[in-house]
């Protein structure tokens, strides 16, 4: 074996190394694997020299496995009972039945283990390439297994450090940015926070964004005003009622992810507070609860429905290019959409 190469920790030279070695992608290696005449004669040479190079053996059993499932693209998401998924699954399966692929989705219901389980067992044997949403980006077992999976892989709003993936992100810091520096337009100085906390890349750029609107306008930050564990509505509605019971309540509430919202606003009308006379509220996404809620909720806008296809085409593109791929980050922009839920604070 070729001592330049890079065995994984298995010892056992993987499609990527062979990719890398013949400067092809991962899908023209799969290709020439598995006999497929849509490859071009250069290509075909140099992928059958680096495995030669390499001293590649195809593990027959996955290799059997995989050519029972072509044109498929798997999509795994976090918390499938997100409304944000389903606009952002519909404009992704509309991008890839127009280029002849089926959509397959899996939940992992928030937790790693699901998500490496999903990587190892599920998607490689049955899908071209996936779309990950995941719950963790910290966490070491799942890292490892999105190191070695040997598949195209696109993640949706995560940024975990040192992988060199493609990524489709939104500018969370910006958008947390502009709804901070509203709220002090009008006046608010005790403006709350409750967001998830930094394993996920949203939740550390909502903070950052916070942060900086505060250090833009020489306001100190007050520590017991930001809550960053998680997303679920739940937590929202233990912390909405514990920062409006306190002392010293906030004047207003950003709530950083839709389902936040949904638990911001339970405790808010448990508690009879008015809004946006005693409170103002900005959310994150333009939902139906946002949308419809008495008074609309002013929300951080960006659009769903070009997450999806942008990540689509990534894969599609991946998967007909028979060049090296560098990953590329794709970064969406995100507006303030002002409704009726923020007034100046209440006169004491």
């Amino acid at each position: 074996m070729d001592k330049s190469a890079k065995p994984n920790k298995r010892g056992a030279v993987t499609i990527k190394e062979v990719a890398r070695v013949a400067g092809k992608s991962i899908g023209t290696v799969s290709r020439v694997l598995n006999g497929h005449p849509d490859v071009t004669e250069s290509s075909r040479t140099a992928v059958e020299a680096a495995i030669v190079r390499l001293g590649y053996e195809p593990n027959i059993v996955a290799q059997s496995m995989r050519t029972r499932a072509k044109k498929a693209i798997g999509f795994m998401v976090n918390d499938i009972s997100n409304p944000l998924f389903a606009t952002i699954t519909r404009h992704a399966e509309a991008v890839l039945h127009d280029n002849g692929y089926a959509l397959v989705l899996a939940n992992s219901g928030d937790r790693p283990a699901a998500e490496v389980e999903l990587l190892q067992q599920f998607f490689r044997p049955r899908t071209d390439a996936a779309m990950l949403s995941l719950s963790d980006e910290t966490n070491p077992q799942l890292l490892a297994r999105l190191r070695d999976v040997e598949l195209p892989l696109v993640l949706m709003d995560r940024e975990p450090q040192g992988l060199d993936i493609d990524r489709v992100m939104t500018d969370h810091a910006e958008g947390m940015r502009l709804a901070t520096a509203y709220l002090m337009s009008l006046g608010h100085r005790r403006i709350a926070l409750i967001t998830a906390d930094r394993r996920i890349s949203p939740g550390r750029a909502r903070i950052d964004g916070f942060t900086a609107a505060h250090e833009a306008a020489g306001i100190s930050v007050d520590p017991d005003l930001v809550r960053s564990r998680n997303l679920s509505a739940s937590y929202a509605f233990q912390e909405t009622f514990s920062l409006l019971s306190s002392p010293s309540p906030p004047t207003a509430i950003i709530s950083g992810g839709n389902q936040i919202l949904l638990g911001v606003m339970r405790a808010v009308r448990q508690l009879g507070v008015s809004v946006p006379g005693a409170l103002s509220i900005i959310s994150c996404d333009s939902t139906d609860l946002a949308e419809l809620g008495s008074p609309p909720i002013t929300v951080i806008w960006r659009d769903l429905a070009q997450i999806g296809r942008a990540a689509a085409d990534l894969l599609v593109q991946r998967l007909a290019s028979e060049e090296e791929w560098r990953p590329r980050r794709i970064m969406l922009p995100t507006e303030l959409l002002v409704r009726d839920s923020c007034a100046p604070p209440p006169k004491k």
